[in-house]
């Protein structure tokens, strides 16, 4: 955990890029991460808004140990009926990214429930994407929305 942390610390900031949605729709993506309670977690505020200003997506989630020690992204969003809790998994890094942090809720082979995956890939470069994935009861689980954003300066 404390190696995640570590990186985490380091990509700290507000960020903006053009991403695409699960409908194809190119969007203007914000994404800030900041640590909190002296370093004990994570707040993320993102949110997507199409070309035209309508707000796709909001969220205000958090990234912090479960009471049973496992890293956690605590996601709270616009598309969601309620608080999902992401555990980190076990991942393959993203091709070219230097880190891949990939949290889930449900496994992507249980076609009988809500899946989803949301990632945070850093870059050699300081850039920080994220990344949606996911599947309805009965549909094909695939990455669905994604942005890679640049440092506000």
């Amino acid at each position: 955990m404390k190696e995640v942390f570590d990186t985490l610390k380091k990509f700290a900031g507000a960020y903006e890029g053009e991403g695409t949605n699960h409908e194809g729709q190119l969007f203007n993506g914000r994404f800030s991460l900041q640590p909190i309670l002296n370093g004990r977690g994570f707040s993320i505020k993102f949110s997507a808004n199409g070309k035209d200003g309508t707000l796709y997506h909001e969220e205000e989630s958090t990234i912090a140990p479960s009471m049973n020690e496992k890293l956690t992204l605590w996601n709270f969003n616009t598309n969601t009926p309620g608080l999902l809790a992401h555990e980190l998994r076990n991942a393959p890094t993203k091709s070219d990214a230097v880190e891949s942090f990939v949290f889930g809720f449900n496994e992507p082979s249980n076609t009988q429930a809500f899946r989803e995956e949301v990632a945070i890939d850093t870059w050699s470069n300081g850039d920080v994407s994220y990344t949606y994935s996911w599947g309805m009861p009965g549909g094909e689980f695939k990455e669905r929305s994604g942005v890679r954003m640049s440092r506000k300066k």
